[in-house]
């Protein structure tokens, strides 16, 4: 498994950081349960970050960049930062006129903080919850969109066993996965923006039945 890349599926679907790890996560997510309307998977290797793990936001403006140039329908971005760089903006800006979805961590940290992208306008902003459904204790406590679990998400390691993850990072991946094999019956793009706090089983549902259809169609609910 590589390190630190990203990943797209159809509906084409972006992962900056982590990449094997979140990428695996957001694929069970997504695979919970079967499904006749469950989108077909498609990989798109973007590289975000170094084989360490770090980067410098213009590489991450990069990757959206990039994704957006793919013709992605997602960005996922399971990271943030506390710099509000102009070309990180202006990156996220031309994907949403572009008409992609964009998710991002909400960042972990004890208090009240801005991360982006997950701050900018119209960006799915993720918090995570613990093993008991309440936010996790270190997790930015800024308004997010949608909170997913986010505590010891267990990824298979290459060689043998489990590693645990815990943070807005997977719980990004994991509310991802769940949009991602919805998405025949969600329109993301049509979606209300101002939801606070709400897990995403219940903004999935509420979003489906929206628009008269059965959330029971949805194979991650």
């Amino acid at each position: 498994m590589v390190p630190n890349r990203t990943i797209g599926w159809s509906p084409k679907l972006q992962i900056l950081k982590h990449g094997s790890a979140m990428a695996a996560i957001m694929v069970e997510s997504a695979s919970a349960k079967p499904s006749t309307r469950s989108p077909t998977i498609e990989i798109v290797d973007v590289p975000a970050l170094d084989i360490s793990g770090v980067g410098e936001v213009e590489d991450l403006a990069t990757g959206i960049t990039t994704a957006t140039q793919q013709d992605v329908d997602m960005i996922v971005a399971a990271l943030g930062t506390e710099m509000d760089a102009p070309e990180l903006k202006e990156a996220v800006r031309h994907a949403q006129n572009d008409g992609v979805t964009i998710f991002s961590a909400a960042g972990n940290g004890i208090g009240d903080f801005a991360s982006y992208p997950a701050q900018y306008e119209g960006v799915i902003s993720v918090g995570a919850l613990n093993k008991s459904g309440h936010r996790l204790r270190f997790t930015n406590i800024r308004a997010t969109n949608l909170l997913a679990s986010g505590e010891e998400i267990h990824v298979k390691s290459p060689g043998g066993g489990t590693q645990p993850y815990s943070g807005t990072s997977p719980a990004t991946a994991i509310a991802a996965g769940k949009i991602a094999a919805c998405w025949p019956l969600i329109a993301p793009h049509t979606r209300d923006q101002t939801r606070r706090n709400t897990p995403v089983d219940q903004a999935i549902e509420e979003s489906i039945e929206e628009q008269g259809k059965d959330p029971r169609e949805c194979k991650s609910l």
